[in-house]
């Protein structure tokens, strides 16, 4: 809820200060751009011979007199480093959780973990299955660069009470959690595409699509990998 109300006042500084900026260039476009005719009797004299079409414009510094900006630049950075200041403080929370790493967890850990933080990506994983291996390179790359999710990984013969209560069929199977409850998941390769040597960057955006990962991509869509799947 803080970190919701620095955005908005950050965003309603930002706002005022558009507003002030416009209402400036208005009244200069205004001035210059007059139906009739107009003559301007400048510092130099005057020009033209009409007396009544001549009026004195202010200069432009005339126009900006009075206008300051200082206060609404200092109040949007005042609010931008606020919000910078909640980010970093939420990083570190994050990080305290065990965000930033794919981290194995037993099945006594399962709820403590899943409902321990806002955003959680579980993979379901058996010792044997190459999948599961190669499920786990792209997630352990995937960790460091979104710590807004919890990546934990929890073999399947060693929880068979979670993969009966969340009927899990397949594996690898991985599970997206928000506030603890099951939004979405990923069976086998499903949509990752025909082959098995899919982009790291294919399985984040697939993950991106429900919500958990709130930060920018951060690998290429469709590029290569290597297929080094025994890093365990």
């Amino acid at each position: 809820a803080n970190q919701l109300t620095q955005q908005n006042a950050l965003e309603k500084a930002a706002q005022d200060l558009i507003k002030k900026h416009q209402k400036m260039e208005n009244a200069v476009q205004q001035h210059h751009e007059a139906n009739k005719p107009v003559y301007i009797r400048g510092k130099e004299g005057s020009r033209g011979n009409n007396e009544e079409d001549e009026v004195e414009l202010p200069d432009d510094d005339d126009l900006l007199d009075g206008y300051d900006d200082s206060n609404d630049i200092e109040q949007w950075r005042a609010a931008r480093l606020q919000q910078m200041k909640a980010e970093q403080e939420k990083k570190a929370e994050n990080v305290g959780k065990g965000h930033g790493d794919l981290r194995e967890i037993v099945e006594t850990e399962f709820l403590k973990e899943v409902t321990g933080s806002e955003f959680v990506v579980c993979h379901f994983y058996h010792d044997e299955f190459i999948r599961s291996k190669v499920m786990d390179k792209h997630l352990r790359m995937i960790a460091p660069q979104h710590l807004e999710a919890k990546f934990i990984r929890i073999n399947a013969e060693k929880a068979p009470f979670f993969v009966d209560k969340l009927v899990i069929k397949v594996l690898p199977t991985v599970i997206f959690f928000k506030d603890g409850v099951a939004i979405d998941r990923l069976i086998g390769f499903e949509g990752l595409g025909a082959a098995d040597d899919f982009a790291t960057g294919t399985l984040e955006r697939r993950i991106k699509k429900t919500g958990i990962l709130k930060g920018p991509c951060a690998f290429p869509f469709g590029e290569e990998d290597e297929d080094d799947y025994d890093s365990d």
